[in-house]
């Protein structure tokens, strides 16, 4: 859903409220405030989620860039088992950060 139809979304439940509450109908009032509050706490969730995907994507760019450097590394000192473990570790952190990344999209997808 994008930003225009979530507005227009919003201020449609705001007008019904308006109209229950020139009604006096404090019933629907209420419901119309619980779908006004969940709504928000919907967006709100799937802004984090999106924000913390991001997180995800530029903490995956990092590790990339650490690894392409490690490799270069290991290039000139072919023995060094430091860099060898450090980069098992990163790969390691690389196939997590992946696993968080699909199961954020499966849950976008729903």
């Amino acid at each position: 859903m994008d930003r225009d139809n979530t507005y227009l979304e919003v201020n449609d439940y705001l007008d019904l409220y308006l109209l229950a509450k020139n009604l006096g109908d404090q019933t629907w009032q209420q419901e119309l405030l619980k779908k006004l509050e969940n709504y928000q706490s919907e967006e709100e969730m799937k802004q984090g989620r999106e924000m913390s995907a991001y997180g995800l994507l530029d903490r995956y760019k990092e590790i990339n860039t650490q690894i392409i450097d490690l490799y270069r590394n290991l290039y000139n000192n072919q023995s060094d088992q430091e860099i060898k473990q450090e980069i098992k570790e990163l790969k390691r952190e690389l196939i997590a950060i992946s696993r968080k990344l699909y199961e954020a999209e499966r849950s976008t997808q729903r």
